[in-house]
């Protein structure tokens, strides 16, 4: 998401359109204020998030668990505890799969 939203944003500095039935030279959006603001606090808040979570970006497979009291809290995947009455298992729709930060760098200069 974040290297979708960056692509989005270069379009507006780059002045190049890749599409063919596109007359002007950047897209719409990015003359619009209001839009092109939002798309780039959009990608500087979720940049943020990333960022303030950095000592999980290098797990592997991770999830969370929930409390009242703490919110959402980072768990190790094979740390979690099994649903009552079930056995431990690795696939869960909750995965997250943190490696895309390997290859993937915010830009400052879209902050």
């Amino acid at each position: 998401m974040a290297a979708g939203l960056e692509r989005q944003l270069d379009r507006c500095m780059s002045g190049v359109v890749t599409t063919t039935n596109s007359s002007s030279s950047t897209p719409a959006f990015c003359t619009n204020t209001l839009v092109y603001e939002n798309v780039k606090a959009a990608y500087n808040h979720l940049w943020n998030l990333i960022e303030a979570n950095e000592a999980q970006l290098s797990s592997e497979v991770w999830s969370w668990l929930y409390s009242d009291e703490q919110g959402f809290v980072f768990e190790p995947l094979g740390a979690l505890p099994p649903p009552a009455g079930q056995s431990p298992t690795e696939s869960n729709i909750r995965q997250l799969w943190s490696l895309t930060f390997l290859a993937v760098a915010r830009n400052g200069d879209m902050r």
